[in-house]
């Protein structure tokens, strides 16, 4: 197959390889197929998505490789490192936020969240992966593009996700 390529049949017996229309330059750690999509994660930290395996959408999502990924009651659930990640509710996005969860000392953390200057977000944990998401706190991007959300180490623990504030 090479890298670059996918290699498809319909059959079992006689296949097509063609190149990707787009997605990861660095190696694929996994491929799997759920909720009518193909998830395709690598070993930088990529997730990148599809709906017929040829053109993919998405982008580097953490700091280290994902190593697996599944998809099960309605929800994707992607792993590496030392980080979980799980899909929410499906959205038309407006706008992009990144969350980083970073050691400050022993005890605290920060929830560093990265948008346009100016946003206002609903920071939301859940501390399990079927939990039901609780309201940490509305922060307002400033002008460095980012907003820093203190942690206690029993809340860094879990699940984030940031919604957009009218």
């Amino acid at each position: 197959m090479g890298p670059g390529y996918v290699t498809s049949s319909t059959d079992g017996l006689h296949w097509q390889r063609e190149p990707l229309g787009s997605g990861s330059t660095y190696g694929y750690t996994g491929l799997e197929f759920g909720g009518g999509y193909f998830v395709m994660i690598d070993s930088s930290g990529g997730i990148y998505y599809s709906t017929e395996g040829v053109n993919w959408l998405g982008e580097r999502q953490a700091p280290q490789p994902f190593t697996g990924a599944a998809y099960g009651n309605g929800a994707w659930v992607v792993a590496g490192g030392d980080s979980i990640l799980r899909s929410g509710e499906p959205l038309t996005a407006k706008s992009v936020v990144t969350l980083q969860l970073t050691p400050t000392n022993f005890s605290t953390w920060n929830l560093i969240v990265t948008g346009s200057v100016g946003e206002h977000w609903k920071i939301e944990s859940a501390s399990g992966i079927d939990a039901k998401w609780e309201t940490l706190q509305t922060v307002e991007i400033l002008s460095g593009g980012k907003a820093v959300v203190p942690l206690a180490l029993n809340q860094a623990a879990g699940f984030f996700r940031a919604v957009i504030q009218p």
